[in-house]
């Protein structure tokens, strides 16, 4: 579950995705072995939740330092 936690982290979504279906299926079938895990993969998600207002402004803020782009609001419609 440690290395879980930690790929949840550090890696890339698509393997991330796959450590928290793991993880499911670990509580799952372990609930009895895995029970101290539970609070720190709380813990983690509440931490996402509070970074979501900067990733979302990061995700969706205008790029302007790229050569050739234009922000959206001057793009011209047809």
């Amino acid at each position: 579950m440690a290395l879980l936690m930690q790929i949840l982290r550090t890696d890339n979504e698509e393997n991330a995705v796959l450590a928290l279906k793991i993880m499911i299926d670990l509580h799952r079938s372990y609930k009895n072995v895995v029970a101290d895990q539970v609070q720190p993969f709380l813990d983690f998600v509440f931490e996402m939740y509070q970074n979501m207002p900067s990733i979302v402004k990061d995700a969706f803020e205008t790029n302007t330092s790229i050569p050739g782009s234009t922000p959206a609001a001057t793009v011209p419609h047809p």
